[in-house]
């Protein structure tokens, strides 16, 4: 297993440089100006912005910042005002040596503003996860043992409407509902009706508690986790029905064991497999999937800051965002290869 885990990563180098090329002249065919943002600016003189331009490179054939952006740049002297004065700079780093560049907007380097604003979004992200995987798992369990019954009819039509709507409807229903309506029956009278905050992750007023802290997550995580809720517990219940229906289920009731253990632990562990492949795969996309309800919650993540970073666009962010998410994506199917082995010991690796 060491050396199939050993193979797989060493596999996975080039791939994520390819990867790499894709978002880096992707960024670049856009045509979009990382100085945009000095447009407006009249503290900015022409001479401030063809000496930034130099800083960055910008004036570098493409192929060449590329190279530059990835494996690094040492250089000093350069006569990037065209008077026959070199001017003088640091040394520029690059993605394999671990430094991610600097934020254009920001002035900051990149890496900072990620330890910044990424804790943020794994807190939101991975409660989220926790709570779809849970829930999924009860819900298509319990529809699966009471199949056709007004309970699993039930639940195939809520998640059936819950899947049909995008992220950003849910979000902004779950505001009208549970915060504006809820806090206009509150102010008339029924102060015993709890309203949900919609912004940030604390109070304006400085409680940074984490009662305070549960309470602003709890609408950010319900639309992060109410559509895929909604497709995992259809998918299980499938799997699940599946799996009861075989030979070896039978034969364990025909034995006397009692349902809980079959349903947990005979069938579900079978059924595993492919409602990993499925979970899994999806679980690098939390990254993604932040990036609607982070802005809409004005949660302050690496969804929202991603948002901001397009327009005017901030490249050394963009590129950064994009491809930590394909990294996750490559190391996640390297954990559901090794999950599978766990559920299946019929499973080897060579």
């Amino acid at each position: 297993m060491g050396k199939y885990i050993l193979r797989r990563l060493l596999a996975a180098i080039p791939l994520l440089i390819i990867i790499a090329v894709f978002i880096f002249f992707g960024l670049k065919i856009s045509g979009a100006d990382p100085l945009a943002y000095l447009a407006n600016d009249p503290r900015i003189r022409p001479s401030d912005r063809i000496l930034l331009t130099a800083r960055l490179g910008l004036n570098d054939p493409v192929p060449l910042q590329f190279v530059h952006w990835l494996i690094g740049d040492d250089w000093y002297e350069r006569d990037v005002t065209g008077d026959g004065v070199k001017d003088e700079f640091g040394t520029r780093m690059g993605l394999l040596r671990g430094d991610f560049g600097e934020s254009i907007r920001y002035r900051q380097p990149v890496i900072e503003i990620i330890a910044q604003f990424m804790p943020n979004t794994l807190l939101l992200g991975l409660t989220a996860y926790i709570a779809t995987v849970l829930i999924s798992m009860a819900v298509g369990i319990f529809a699966a043992l009471r199949q056709y019954s007004v309970a699993d009819n039930v639940i195939t039509g809520v998640s059936f409407i819950t899947f049909s709507m995008p992220i950003f409807f849910i979000a902004l229903l779950s505001v009208q509902i549970f915060s504006v309506q809820f806090k206009a029956w509150h102010d008339a009278g029924a102060s015993w009706l709890p309203y949900l905050p919609v912004q940030g992750m604390y109070d304006v007023r400085g409680d940074r508690s984490l009662d305070e802290l549960i309470r602003h997550m709890i609408l950010p995580v319900f639309c992060l986790s109410a559509i895929n809720i909604a497709g995992y517990s259809r998918y299980i219940r499938a799997t699940m029905l599946e799996v009861i229906s075989s030979d070896y289920v039978r034969t364990a009731r025909s034995k006397g064991l009692a349902e809980r253990r079959i349903t947990y632990l005979h069938a579900l562990k079978n059924a595993s497999l492919p409602i990993v492949t499925l979970i899994g795969l999806d679980a690098p996309f939390v990254l993604a999937g932040a990036v609607v309800t982070e802005t809409i919650f004005s949660w302050p993540g690496m969804g929202r800051l991603f948002i901001q970073s397009l327009e005017p666009i901030d490249p050394p962010i963009v590129m950064v965002f994009v491809l930590m998410i394909a990294v996750a994506v490559v190391l996640t199917q390297i954990l559901i290869d090794i999950i599978y082995a766990w559920l299946d010991p019929r499973i080897h690796y060579t």
